[in-house]
């Protein structure tokens, strides 16, 4: 489900998560934050992630969707452009070290 509102006319989209891991492959869910992401940071709105009932934050999710992002515009406007809401610690965790990792990996590719 995708929800939206406006707040000092900027648009937020609120994205639940676990409906959408579970009608898309982890790819394609992937992707599709990929664009909305990528939507939101051109039109400066912001997304909201709903993580309400999601068990686990794949790799191939995160590399189609976060990873890309980073690439394409760099870990600070992906930052600024998404929160979340109903996040558990572990969770947290978990992006956090997929960010931390995947920086370092485009670090390296850099320096070789």
């Amino acid at each position: 489900m995708i929800f939206h509102s406006m707040t000092n006319n900027k648009i937020m989209k609120t994205i639940d998560l676990k409906s959408l891991l579970a009608q898309k492959s982890y790819p394609e869910a992937g992707n599709f934050i990929f664009n909305d992401i990528k939507d939101s940071i051109i039109n400066q709105d912001k997304i909201i992630l709903d993580m309400r009932d999601v068990l686990s934050v794949p790799t191939m999710f995160l590399n189609t969707s976060f990873g890309a992002i980073i690439e394409e515009f760099g870990t600070e406007k992906l930052k600024e452009c998404i929160g979340f809401k109903n996040i558990t610690k572990s969770q947290v965790e978990r992006i956090q070290k997929y960010l931390i990792d995947f920086n370092q990996v485009i670090k390296n590719n850099l320096n070789n």
